[in-house]
């Protein structure tokens, strides 16, 4: 390998080095260059990454926003003869050799951590437009029970206990014929 390079995340810069130098130290790969995401950015786009060179990224979720990006980049860098070596899931991606199970996994946990954050984003922006997430308390949704509520109310009013209306109408449970009939607001006689 020619050249390898240690992304650091500006955040936590110490934790990050030392993730990277212990990584590169077990898996003998040899002296690192610590660059910013920026500068790896960069040098994508301006493809000024030696030919043979390793890159060492603690998650795929570095490489881009969106699943697309991140696909996009790995392309790129695997065409230039890039390898990457991947921290959190400890595998390596290159033009020769790529376990296909484990990048598959990745960028599954990816598209799972993408997925989280469009959901988070999606909440703080309702939430700064005073808008409330979620359904709204007392709207009532339609139910199992609802097809069966004349003959319910018609069981209950006799009497029978929810254990009995339950095996008469064949459907859930006495609990949530329970909670059925205390949200419906249905009396007896």
């Amino acid at each position: 390998m020619e050249h390898l390079y240690g992304v650091i995340i500006e955040e936590n810069n110490k934790n990050n080095k030392l993730e990277l130098l212990e990584y590169a130290n077990d898996k003998k790969l040899g002296a690192i260059s610590f660059i910013s995401l920026s500068e790896l950015f960069e040098k994508i786009i301006g493809n000024t990454f030696h030919a043979n060179s390793g890159l060492l990224l603690h998650n795929l979720l570095l490489l881009g926003d969106a699943l697309g990006d991140i696909l996009k980049n790995i392309s790129i860098l695997i065409s230039n003869n890039i390898t990457l070596h991947v921290l959190e899931s400890d595998f390596t991606i290159s033009t020769l050799t790529c376990n296909a199970l484990q990048f598959t996994q990745s960028l599954r946990a990816c598209e799972s951590s993408l997925h989280q954050k469009r959901l988070e984003l999606r909440r703080a922006r309702s939430k700064m437009s005073g808008k409330k997430v979620g359904r709204k308390r007392g709207v009532l949704i339609s139910s199992k029970f609802d097809p069966f509520r004349k003959k319910i109310e018609e069981l209950y009013h006799l009497g029978l206990s929810m254990n009995k209306i339950v095996e008469h109408i064949g459907v859930g449970t006495q609990q949530s014929l329970y909670h059925y009939i205390k949200s419906r607001g249905i009396k007896k006689a």
